[in-house]
């Protein structure tokens, strides 16, 4: 009854879809209550042209990076755990998508909260009266486990419904919002600078709050049915659609200076499509978020049925939510989301070179994880200020994971010959 995810085996041909239905999956990935907060945080501190710069400088490094892990993706046809079990051996690969399937969990169970807290604030302004939050987190967990339970064609199915509306409310509420606004006023607010100083630092934020997405693409990207419409998904949803989602959702603070978007919408009468938002934004969203962790977790027993991973997952992750303790991990997540972009590195210069897998399994590969200990070196002293790169921790733990495990695997070739 359930799908079956192909959390070892490549997607057959039967399975594959268009890249425009790839590309709404992940733009509904990105629409998102904390994108929307991310996006007002940096109209507000840098204004709006330096706003507009900056999503789109974000955009063009983040659509460079989503085509190629995307492509490897579908050219590979494998999720992102099998693609790190062929590239760094069977324990390295173990440790990996435990802290990849952690980190995803903890973000999940953050996620529940934020849905509940969200839609408790949507319900009390649409209905007056407001919904118990612990009901609102088990609802709403529940139901992300029963949808994420059928696997791609239920995501892929939701998204294209879900996305095409959520795009429309998001294009009604942006003019509703702004109504009355004068444009000469918006156009030349200059912003307050408060948190975010400059273009550069809010380029860093925005490109680092995408790299643990990026980094699982093939997860989805494996269901294209060629490499090429990996560089056309990429370009459909990190090039077009995330950005314009947050321009729609972070530009009204600049005429309300109200950061929360909801908050927005149900101030300016929209309160059922302020609530329409909040469901299906955190749905799109936590439902590939669970997907991505129950493909890293079944790794663990090949005997254990893909449905019953999810499951496990899902439940834990609500647990977390209801217990209120997922705060506590949001910094431990942000150090561990250092560690994820490295991972992209090594098998993306792995694919590159078109370093052969041999058909055994290797318990471990050694090149792979020392370019992956020092991405993940070089991205934490980046976050402590230690090195400077790109000014990205992210992306500098991925550009260096990628070139020495470029470096390594083509000597190691040059050896073979």
């Amino acid at each position: 009854m359930f799908a079956d995810n192909h959390s070892a085996d490549k997607i057959p041909d039967t399975e594959t879809v268009s890249a425009f239905r790839v590309s709404q999956i992940y733009v509904g990935v990105a629409i998102t209550l904390p994108a929307f907060l991310l996006a007002a945080q940096i109209f507000s501190a840098l204004g709006f042209v330096d706003g507009l710069i900056t999503l789109g400088l974000a955009a063009i490094v983040l659509t460079t990076i989503s085509a190629c892990t995307m492509t490897v993706g579908a050219r590979q046809r494998l999720s992102t755990y099998a693609i790190i079990y062929n590239v760094f051996g069977v324990i390295p690969a173990a440790a990996i998508n435990v802290l990849l399937g952690l980190t995803l969990l903890g973000w999940f169970a953050v996620t529940v909260s934020l849905f509940a807290d969200a839609l408790s604030r949507s319900l009390s302004a649409v209905s007056g009266t407001a919904a118990p939050i612990p009901v609102l987190k088990a609802v709403g967990g529940l139901t992300m486990i029963g949808l994420t339970l059928y696997g791609f064609k239920l995501i892929d199915a939701v998204s294209r419904i879900a996305v095409p509306l959520m795009a429309l409310v998001l294009i009604v509420a942006f003019f509703v919002i702004l109504q009355g606004s004068d444009p000469e006023t918006l156009i030349s607010a200059e912003g307050t600078r408060d948190g975010i100083s400059s273009i550069g630092t809010g380029v860093s934020i925005s490109i680092g709050a995408f790299m643990v997405a990026l980094t699982i693409a093939p997860d989805i990207a494996r269901f294209l049915s060629s490499p090429g419409d990996g560089v056309q998904a990429s370009l459909l949803s990190y090039g077009i659609g995330a950005p314009l989602v947050l321009i729609l959702a972070g530009l009204p603070v600049l005429a309300t200076g109200e950061a929360d978007f909801v908050a927005n919408l149900a101030a300016s009468g929209l309160g059922w499509p302020a609530l329409f938002i909040v469901v299906f934004a955190t749905i799109t969203t936590n439902v590939s978020n669970l997907y991505s962790t129950s493909l890293s977790f079944s790794q663990l027993s090949n005997r254990v049925p893909d449905y019953i991973v999810t499951a496990v997952c899902g439940v834990l992750g609500t647990a977390i939510a209801l217990v209120g303790i997922e705060t506590v991990f949001v910094p431990f997540l942000i150090l561990l989301s250092i560690a994820i972009p490295p991972i992209a590195g090594v098998y993306l210069a792995d694919a590159f070179t078109g370093a052969p897998q041999s058909q055994q399994a290797q318990s471990m590969r050694w090149r792979a994880v020392l370019s992956f200990g020092v991405g993940c070196t070089v991205a934490y002293a980046a976050m402590n200020g230690l090195v400077s790169l790109s000014q990205v921790a992210a992306i500098d733990g991925l550009v260096s994971a990628f070139l020495l495990q470029l470096m390594l695997c083509t000597f190691d070739r040059e050896q073979r010959l």
